[in-house]
């Protein structure tokens, strides 16, 4: 899923045209011998845990053999012709399923718009904040009404029609649908599954500016969500402040810094949570408090009060209701692992997230570890945002772990703004930096992971 189903998202030098691509890649796989095909598919299951066979898979296999049968039974006595059938086979399985996957996926999503239809639809998108925001509602609006959300960060057209056909009923009051994008025309795709009621946009940056290429592509693609009765959007984002001015539909905004609908002022950010004293237009709610880490939380926490409100709920109950939100799984959850002190920012990272993040770790009173490969999905500018990163950790950590070699763009913004060097380690995986953290002194020492590389990232 991580790669949509794209084969060519795994080349290094591209075609323009998709399908070459693909071919390509298959022809390329079968070039080699298959007995050492074969051994790279043990040793990677074996890595990754046992192989499940999916009906996707199944179908693959079935279509494989019965073409390998039938070549046998038709070129019996041509060796030469079964031999270039068997790999032109591939290419041909290939093709047939692509469009056996787009029948079954045009089913789907047609029992999904069935089963939706009638429900009111939240959506929430945005370069940063989707999920957190996404269980910040949940757990704020659960005990008012029968919510079903998609889980984990199941935000592309297949995570989408799974979580409505799995998971939504008949009594389902609302529908909390997390919209992920990185690229030019994904939007359309998701909301030609469910379109949202009410729309939340959290943030808008420059995340996967190399798939999107420019930052106005990113805002015109984000705001399609936005084609909807009520939007709410963070107002302290410089490209939704402009875009407020071009809506029509009724707008709530949120923020600590523009002046907002739903605004948090005397923000106290400390090592075990937040609060904030909480203004919505005339009504003032005085110390509000979240157990979540970090200024960006609060605007979560904005965010989701502003869809609360445009759902007409009872605006005095919101500081009880906050009470509900619970740390979220691997976006700066505080834990101990083995005795291991741990801010566990590990699911995704992008440079605002990043320094927030940093920002945190600052605040430690322990002795301040930073676990990292850098931030990845940047294009061109890799290399500078990650050094800038390391530019902003100097006077904020005390010792840094690099982790692939993606991080050296970062390990050079920190030496070259005067880092200790005998203070940066350097491993070319977690599993090993995890083997390293059992053989030191944990004591008085708090640990943040920011951002675990996904493994397709690591060359």
């Amino acid at each position: 899923q991580a790669g949509h189903y794209e084969l060519n998202r795994y080349l290094k030098y591209k075609c323009k045209n998709k399908w070459f691509n693909q071919v390509f890649l298959i022809c390329l796989g079968n070039f080699f011998n298959e007995y050492i095909v074969s051994i790279a598919v043990l040793l990677l299951f074996y890595e990754k845990g046992r192989l499940v066979y999916t009906r996707r898979l199944k179908r693959t296999m079935c279509l494989y053999f019965v073409l390998i049968y039938l070549s046998l039974f038709l070129f019996k006595d041509s060796s030469l012709l079964i031999c270039i059938f068997f790999y032109a086979f591939i290419i041909i399985i290939h093709c047939i399923s692509v469009c056996i996957e787009k029948i079954i996926m045009s089913i789907y999503v047609k029992s999904a718009k069935k089963i939706i239809k009638g429900v009111r639809v939240v959506g929430i998108t945005g370069s940063y904040g989707k999920t957190s925001s996404k269980n910040i509602l949940y757990d704020l609006i659960g005990d008012y009404l029968n919510v079903i959300k998609t889980p984990k960060s199941f935000n592309n057209r297949v995570g989408i029609v799974k979580s409505i056909r799995e998971n939504v009923s008949s009594d389902c009051e609302l529908f909390i649908c997390e919209y992920g994008v990185d690229k030019k025309g994904g939007m359309d795709k998701l909301l030609d599954v469910v379109k949202p009621n009410i729309a939340l946009i959290t943030d808008i940056g420059k995340q996967h500016i190399s798939t999107f290429k420019t930052i106005d592509n990113i805002i015109n693609e984000k705001c399609k969500i936005l084609d909807c009765p009520v939007c709410v959007l963070n107002n302290d984002n410089k490209y939704l402040k402009e875009k407020v001015r071009t809506l029509n539909n009724k707008v709530i905004t949120y923020g600590i810094y523009s002046e907002s609908n739903i605004m948090a002022k005397n923000v106290i950010v400390e090592n075990t949570g937040s609060s904030f004293d909480l203004y919505i237009d005339n009504i003032f709610i005085n110390h509000l408090n979240i157990s979540l880490l970090g200024e960006h939380n609060i605007m979560n926490v904005l965010g989701a009060i502003g869809v609360y409100l445009a759902l007409g709920l009872d605006v005095y109950k919101i500081k009880d209701m906050c009470l509900n939100i619970k740390p979220i799984e691997h976006r700066l959850e505080l834990k101990y692992i083995n005795g291991i002190q741990i801010i566990d920012d590990s699911f995704n990272s992008n440079e605002i997230g990043f320094k927030k993040a940093i920002d945190i770790l600052s605040l430690m009173s322990d002795e301040r570890w930073l676990i990292t490969p850098g931030v990845i999905e940047q294009g061109r500018d890799n290399g500078f945002v990650n050094y800038e990163l390391g530019k902003y950790c100097v006077e904020k950590i005390d010792f840094v772990i690099l982790v692939s070699n993606n991080s050296f763009g970062l390990k050079r913004g920190l030496l070259d703004n005067g880092f200790d060097d005998k203070k940066i380690l350097f491993f070319n995986n977690f599993i090993e930096c995890w083997e390293y953290l059992k053989t030191i002194e944990t004591d008085n020492k708090i640990f943040l992971i920011e951002n675990d590389l996904p493994s397709i990232y690591l060359k």
